[in-house]
């Protein structure tokens, strides 16, 4: 199986080995299920490491959001996702979603980009959404 990249694979490893342990291991569909999940709590502003590192602490055999992590300011995983819907909607973003597209090349040239080229921006984007954005 292909771990989209923002899924730490030392966390997502330490997770199926716990699940593995306990004797209640994933499935195929299983573990593509938990990775929408997962990806679902990343739009939702939730630190995935941190959520499967609460499951393997706990030896829980879902994933569960993490108390306190998200916030009315959101963080860089859900700055980049209002990001990407403000290119799709050809709408500029507004406060600190707009700053940090402005600190990697601003938004209306970030709305002319391929697809292939925005996704190369994330690792950019969110640093600078980090960094002093909000």
């Amino acid at each position: 199986m292909v771990l989209p990249e923002w899924l730490d694979s030392d966390a997502w490893k330490g997770y199926l080995a716990m699940r593995k342990k306990i004797k209640r291991p994933l499935t195929d569909y299983a573990m593509t299920l938990a990775i929408r999940k997962l990806e679902q709590m990343r739009v939702e502003g939730q630190d995935i490491q941190a959520v499967l590192e609460q499951s393997i602490f706990n030896s829980w055999i879902g994933l569960f959001p993490v108390k306190g992590t998200a916030q009315n300011e959101p963080d860089a995983a859900q700055a980049w996702h209002q990001l990407r819907e403000a290119i799709r909607h050809q709408k500029p973003p507004t406060g600190a979603v707009l700053q940090a597209a402005n600190a990697i090349g601003g938004f209306h040239r970030l709305s002319e980009a391929t697809s292939f080229e925005i996704e190369r921006k994330e690792a950019d984007f969110k640093r600078a959404y980090k960094q002093g954005a909000h």
